[in-house]
């Protein structure tokens, strides 16, 4: 066993004489605590590992971390691949995050799920407060998982009455929707108790328009308020956002004209929306500061208002680092550009073709606030499928 010593201001180095092992396993258990108490955040993940002892008491209530504003952990891009020749349903599967606090890269895998061969593929629906949250192809079960802590639960949508959850509009041709895509899926957790209720709601117009919430305190499934009904049919392919107690979602119709926003206010059980009329159909939605920011894929940023069931927006100025329109250059090779953020950190993102076959490069401008607006950037090669998520790694055993 080793031990951290002093090195200035900047943090401590990693003193390469050994400790007698015999006297650190014969410690008190509160002995034991307040030196962990003490051990940054990236080394007490790796703690939990060294025995069960040590790993309940880092997941105890009691524990307190001395850092009590972990280093942030953007996982921007998370994949679902398995390689051909294996055909299990998690080898291969995990998510790769940056910290731009230590400036590297971490692949965290998620072959802690233990599921069912028969239950089929899985993807991505959600994310918040330390959560992930997947759906089965039929998105009848969903999965809240910690990746932390290793804890997940499996979650079946129940039938309310006669009347299936899931009702898709007819395909189109050759077009099968995917379920996924007609449902507004979202994730609000509660930092101080662990709770965390899961919103899966119907918005296209030959659905049911039904609202399901699974609450982890009561363990139960309640009927919520039927999402708006519209004129044409929507489909979401956006994750939501949570900002205090209430969820939203960009989502676009079959006219391809305008996107909508829709707000679910979890703890009054009430929908409301907003047509966005005058910011293109690629508009992203992200959580800053507890301001609600509405991005243009150009660079051209909004804050949301409210006053009651109405909302409004008015300009607001990104950094010029963080303008997509500036980041863009003709003819070089940007496929896709997104923002992403919450809490401090604002991010830019575009995904950039290279010149090795089936390969791609994502580029990062990342914006951290609570830093005195420090700008990082960074770059990942990737050959997987992009989706862009936000997620700060918790300690809280929740799920």
């Amino acid at each position: 066993m080793y031990f951290l010593r002093p090195r200035g201001k900047r943090g401590c180095v990693e003193d390469k004489r050994v400790l007698n092992p015999q006297l650190w396993s014969s410690l008190p258990d509160d002995l034991v605590e307040r030196v962990l108490t003490k051990v940054p955040f990236s080394a007490l993940i790796k703690c939990r590992t060294v025995c069960r002892r040590w790993n309940e008491l880092i997941l105890s209530q009691n524990f307190t971390p001395a850092d009590q504003d972990p280093p942030k952990c953007i996982p921007f891009h998370f994949t679902f691949y398995t390689p051909p020749e294996n055909r299990g349903l998690h080898e291969g599967r995990y998510f790769t995050a940056y910290d731009p606090r230590r400036n590297r890269w971490v692949d965290i895998s998620l072959s802690f799920l233990n599921l069912d061969p028969e239950m089929g593929n899985w993807e991505m629906a959600a994310s918040g407060g330390g959560l992930l949250c997947l759906a089965s192809i039929s998105c009848s079960r969903f999965v809240v998982c910690n990746p932390v802590t290793k804890k997940w639960r499996l979650l079946e949508v129940p039938c309310h009455g006669d009347k299936p959850f899931m009702s898709l509009p007819p395909s189109d041709n050759d077009y099968h929707p995917r379920p996924l895509e007609h449902l507004l899926v979202g994730l609000t957790v509660s930092q101080d108790s662990g709770h965390y209720k899961l919103v899966v709601a119907e918005i296209d117009e030959s659905s049911n328009h039904m609202t399901s919430v699974y609450d982890s305190k009561t363990g139960a499934w309640v009927e919520g308020a039927k999402t708006p009904v519209l004129p044409n049919s929507c489909f979401s392919r956006k994750p939501g956002v949570s900002r205090n107690g209430a969820l939203y979602w960009i989502s676009d119709d079959d006219s391809w004209c305008c996107p909508r926003l829709f707000k679910y206010d979890v703890e009054n059980d009430s929908w409301t929306d907003l047509l966005l009329t005058t910011y293109g159909w690629d508009v992203r939605i992200l959580e800053h500061r507890n301001e609600l920011i509405l991005v243009t894929e150009d660079g051209q940023a909004c804050v949301l208002h409210e006053s009651g069931q109405k909302m409004y927006l008015t300009p607001k100025t990104l950094p010029k680092s963080l303008r997509g329109k500036q980041q863009r250059q003709p003819d070089d090779g940007v496929q896709n550009s997104s923002y992403l953020g919450a809490g401090d950190v604002i991010c830019f993102v575009r995904e950039v073709l290279t010149e090795k076959k089936y390969r791609t490069r994502l580029e990062f401008i990342v914006r951290d606030f609570s830093c005195g607006g420090s700008t990082v950037m960074a770059s990942l090669e990737h050959s997987y499928v992009l989706l862009c998520w936000v997620m700060e790694p918790s300690l809280t055993a929740v799920a």
